[in-house]
């Protein structure tokens, strides 16, 4: 819009410094670049203000070049004193943005003028803007960011007319906007329909939430209502997600009407999306008959989540069930813990233990998809260590029987318990005069399982499930139930490829039978390992809780056997072979297999042998070697000081001796000879096991080396030495099989 032959430009350049001419050039959005010099510029102006970029008012006339036009009459913007052409022109540059080098710049400055003059203009002019105004609303399409700053215009600058002019724009404006401008809190006017539209239409949650705080009280009651009832009868997922989606801001911005709200949505829902809306906590609706036959459908973070809050309802009275009552959560769907737990629970309530055998019938039966982690867990107290009893160094008690301990978390942890299963001992320790439990074969003083109470649910565990259901139990029972979870995870441990990651499947089985088989191997087509026969089984000694591993373990080398007569040999106890398992295995052969036993008959237990767990090989008892000892001994104190393999040496307490005995130009092989055959004759290496070691400490025993170098054994085929002289657990468990190894 242009009034005339006047005109609003920039400056893009005024004088020519290098002539010292003053002229140059003025930009305008349509025209192009007007040239003007001094002579066209209007009295009373300050050429020394005419810079680059400030915003000019000018009339034009064609130039005494050819094709051009030459700008006169020029003044600053501020100096302009028609309203109705700076406000014409104020409109004209919406539709100019970004023509401009600085279109801020123009647009600030003309308006600041418009204000200027605003205030003294009378009625008539003032209707003449009102009316160019109206016109330019009436034919802009209008985007967001344009009504917002036509709207804030109109309060500038016709403050008494705001309204009008903001109902005039809002006229124009399509839904998505006039939503827009009421999430703003522009619009005071809410249009529910097309609320409802964008929450149920995939929303954002900054969307939602502006929403419900956008609402007065009664709108969102009208916003609830008119949503579930548009939602209809929830009986699908994807509705089922648009109500949890709603219910979550519900939840939030209606704390006063949302059991109401709650309560009708659960009437509109389908018995197995009921059951979800209890499970996903936005509902308290609970009937176990009409829940539990869809149990079997959820998944099992929801299975279990189902058990626990069900046993929760009964921990705060407010239903009432028993063992029975819980069989019934069953199905093929459902998780092999949860289905054992329950088999637990009515198997304690019997006063018996739940079989490993039938475990792993229940693992089997449950196990459908190879890739599942086997695992028995969600209901059993983890083991945090093992609590030793400390004498208090702080009891300043003058009584001598009045010693106090505290209780400490040993620095190791037991090797096998992940939960905690240790057993309670009837008697007080009669060191410490506490009561203790037996874990893994040693005292521990507290207990890592407790009952939970009803805030703490999430962590029920299976004694706090007995505990209740009102279970009366054998505690003994129980006990021994977790050491079989125990061993049971353990040997679930060994039950994946490690090519694939797959669940092995027993060789000549067709489902998940994992009782009384040893044999198994991937099924997995893709996986490099498929149909490679791997053993698995526990280790044949009592007192030890080792997993038999083929592709950890080696076999034991019987003397004048066939190459695959040997046994495996356990990592942690060297058990292998034995006398009636191989006339047992013997009988197999002659009687079932119908053909000659080619192995040997009496078994490296029986023989007196202890094998070597990295070759196979017999290992030797050191006791032989303890003459050797103090030759040894004074060859190290007579070389100390010369020998460059003892880089250095002293004496501890009690004048015994210590040395850095370093590698230097020994091959690998050679140091941990030398380093084997030192342990084997009574000295401590506390590093030894640290093979990437090449500088080993050397201690002498505080006690010479006599019947207690009966606890080490060294193999001569591969260097390898087992020292059970700091290794109570280990020395017990390996003299509980091997007698006759540590009675010659």
């Amino acid at each position: 819009m242009e009034l005339g032959n006047k005109h609003i430009g920039v400056i893009k350049w005024f004088h020519d410094q290098q002539r010292d001419a003053y002229y140059g050039f003025i930009q305008h959005s349509k025209l192009g670049d007007i040239y003007f010099n001094s002579r066209g510029i209007a009295v009373g102006q300050s050429m020394q203000k005419f810079i680059e970029n400030e915003v000019v008012v000018f009339e034009k006339k064609s130039s005494r070049m050819e094709n051009s036009l030459e700008a006169y009459n020029v003044k600053l913007v501020e100096n302009e004193e028609n309203i109705i052409f700076l406000f014409s022109e104020f409109l004209s540059l919406f539709a100019e943005k970004g023509i401009y080098s600085d279109y801020n710049l123009v647009q600030k400055r003309v308006f600041n003028s418009i204000q200027k003059l605003n205030i003294n203009i009378d009625e008539i002019i003032n209707s003449k803007l009102k009316r160019l105004f109206s016109d330019l609303i009436e034919n802009t399409s209008f985007t967001f960011d344009k009504a917002k700053t036509m709207i804030s215009l109109a309060k500038s600058l016709f403050p008494s007319d705001y309204l009008y002019f903001t109902t005039l724009i809002f006229s124009k404006l399509d839904r998505e906007l006039l939503f827009q401008f009421w999430l703003e809190g522009t619009n005071e006017y809410i249009d529910i329909e097309y609320a409802i539209f964008k929450i149920l239409n995939n929303p954002s949650e900054k969307t939602v939430a502006q929403i419900f705080k956008r609402c007065k009280e009664t709108e969102k009651n009208d916003l609830i209502l008119k949503t579930l009832s548009s939602l209809g009868y929830i009986n699908d997922l994807n509705k089922y997600k648009k109500i949890i989606f709603f219910l979550r801001y519900a939840k939030q911005y209606l704390i006063e009407n949302y059991e109401e709200i709650i309560a009708s949505t659960v009437k509109n829902c389908s018995s197995n999306y009921r059951l979800e809306l209890w499970l996903d906590l936005y509902s308290n609706y609970f009937n176990f008959d009409e829940f539990v036959v869809f149990v079997n459908d959820l998944n099992v973070e929801k299975q279990v989540k189902f058990f626990k809050r069900t046993i929760k309802l009964i921990h705060e009275g407010l239903i009432v069930l028993n063992a029975v009552d819980l069989v019934r959560i069953q199905g093929d769907n459902i998780d092999y813990s949860l289905s054992i737990v329950i088999q637990a629970i009515n198997d304690l309530a019997k006063a018996r233990v739940t079989e490993k055998k039938t475990i792993f019938e229940i693992i089997a039966k449950q196990v459908k998809n190879p890739n599942e982690l086997l695992q028995i867990k969600d209901f059993f107290d983890k083991c945090n260590g093992r609590y030793r009893a400390i004498v208090n160094q702080n009891d300043n008690s003058d009584n001598e029987d009045s010693t106090k301990f505290q209780l400490k978390l040993a620095d190791k942890k037991p090797r096998f318990a992940v939960i905690c299963d240790g057993r309670k001992v009837e008697q007080l320790c009669k060191k410490t005069g506490l009561e203790y439990w037996w874990c893994e074969n040693d005292k521990c003083y507290s207990l890592s399982r407790k009952l939970h109470n009803k805030e703490q649910w999430e962590q029920y565990s299976l004694w706090d499930c007995l505990y209740i259901l009102k279970i009366k139990f054998d505690e003994t029972h129980y006990e021994i139930l977790l050491n079989v979870i125990n061993k049971v995870n353990r040997f679930l441990e060994h039950l994946k490829c490690r090519g694939c990651n797959e669940i092995l499947r027993p060789i000549g089985k067709t489902l998940y039978s994992f009782w009384g088989v040893s044999d198994f191997c991937c099924t997995n087509d893709n996986c490099k390992a498929k149909e490679k026969s791997i053993y698995i089984s526990h280790c044949l000694n009592g007192k030890c809780n080792e997993i038999i591993d083929s592709r950890d373990n080696i076999k034991c080398n019987p003397e004048g056997g066939h190459p695959d007569c040997g046994w495996y040999v356990c990592n942690y106890c060297n058990a292998c072979c034995n006398s009636p398992q191989l006339q047992k295995r013997q009988w197999v052969y002659e009687n079932i297999l119908d053909r000659p036993y080619p192995c040997h008959l009496v078994g490296h237990k029986d023989l007196g042998q202890l094998c070597c767990n990295k070759c196979g090989e017999v290992m030797s008892n050191n006791n032989q070697l303890t003459n050797e000892f103090p030759k040894v001994l004074n060859w190290f104190i007579e070389n100390k000081d010369t020998n460059p393999y003892i880089l250095k040496s002293g004496q501890r307490e009690y004048g015994k001796w210590w040395f850095i005995f370093v590698k230097k130009k020994l091959s690998v092989d050679e140091y941990r000879k030398k380093i084997s055959k030192l342990i084997s004759i009574g000295f401590n290496i506390p590093n030894y096991q640290k093979e990437d070691n090449f500088s080993q400490l050397v201690v002498e025993p505080s006690i010479v080396p006599n019947i207690d170098s009966a606890k080490v054994f060294t193999c001569s085929n591969c260097n390898h030495v087992i020292d059970l002289r700091s290794n109570k657990d280990k020395y017990d468990t390996i003299y509980h099989i091997h007698k006759k190894v540590f009675a010659k």
